[in-house]
């Protein structure tokens, strides 16, 4: 089964001048995106699919303040990213193999066909906080000269696993055609 990939996305942006010598900017950016493939685009037979999600959340402040030569730039920020590809069904991974040798061996057999569930259940994220400080001088004819501070706090969370359901390797017999 494939389900096309789709995308929700939210944009939002605002500015204010605060005065002839300040401006703030905020922006939003909220994108959900999902989508539905097969473990295996050659081998996997229909339900043996990987739903794959994919979110982000980003919110964004800036301050400019310019006096003379000077320009003074603050930034805050926050920004959340989940990726989360899952199984679309819960029974074992059945890797359905063929080997030409007599007798047969599982090591030196080919993956005929794939049926069951998709043993990736992996829920990545991140988020964090952004604190930034920049300040501009042009006053030199020709030059800009910019340094700045950047402070960024972000937590991970790496759980799931990509074996979540188990994985069973079967020999087809190459007489019957049967495992």
């Amino acid at each position: 089964t494939v389900n096309p990939f789709t995308q929700h996305l939210l944009f939002a942006k605002a500015d204010a001048q605060l005065g002839d010598d300040r401006k703030l900017s905020a922006s939003l950016r909220v994108r959900k995106e999902t989508d539905t493939l097969p473990e295996n685009r050659e081998l996997s037979l229909p339900g043996n699919d990987l739903d794959r999600s994919n979110d982000e959340t980003r919110l964004d402040l800036l301050h400019q303040w310019t006096r003379g030569s000077w320009q003074l730039d603050t930034r805050a920020g926050y920004e959340k990213f989940q990726w989360n590809p899952k199984s679309a069904a819960t029974e074992p991974l059945v890797k359905y193999r063929a080997a030409n040798d007599r007798p047969q061996r599982l090591t030196s057999s080919a993956d005929v066909i794939w049926d069951g569930g998709s043993p990736n259940a992996q829920n990545r994220q991140q988020s964090g906080f952004t604190l930034a400080q920049e300040a501009t001088y042009n006053g030199l004819a020709g030059h800009v000269i910019k340094g700045g501070v950047r402070l960024k706090d972000m937590k991970y969370d790496l759980s799931g696993t990509a074996r979540s359901v188990a994985v069973v390797e079967t020999l087809l017999d190459l007489d019957t055609g049967l495992p």
